[in-house]
């Protein structure tokens, strides 16, 4: 089993802060280069552009994706309480963008904080455009 990297205590201390958690999920997108990222944005590949697009094919999905597009990691409740969804519909949901490699998760404690991935908005982007002949 894989152990994650310890996380740095929040100066806040208050319930449902996740600020550290997001910092810790941050860290581990910056591991990618930038040429490594445009490396793999100039090897177009359909597979991957459909998983993509097919994950992003359901509205509540890019929602979800719209409300995480803030820069700001957040637990399946407050998801829940942020777009008025059943709690088993927005973690449904959840996992599909997770195993789609469109979110990444990290637990803390009892709750899971879920974020965009590192390098999706440029993956998108590159893919829309190399769709589109820009």
């Amino acid at each position: 089993m894989k152990r994650l990297p310890a996380m740095k205590k929040c100066l806040t201390e208050r319930n449902g802060c996740a600020g550290h958690v997001w910092a810790t999920i941050q860290r581990k997108g910056r591991n990618m280069s930038k040429r490594k990222q445009l490396r793999q944005l100039a090897t177009f590949n359909p597979q991957d552009a459909a998983e993509m697009f097919k994950a992003l094919a359901d509205p509540t999905r890019v929602a979800i994706v719209a409300l995480l597009a803030e820069n700001r990691a957040r637990t399946v409740g407050s998801v829940c309480k942020a777009l008025s969804l059943p709690q088993p519909s927005a973690s449904y949901h959840l996992k599909n963008l997770r195993l789609s490699r469109v979110l990444v998760a990290e637990r803390d404690g009892k709750n899971v904080f879920y974020a965009l991935a590192a390098g999706f908005r440029t993956a998108l982007a590159g893919t829309v455009q190399r769709l589109i002949g820009g």
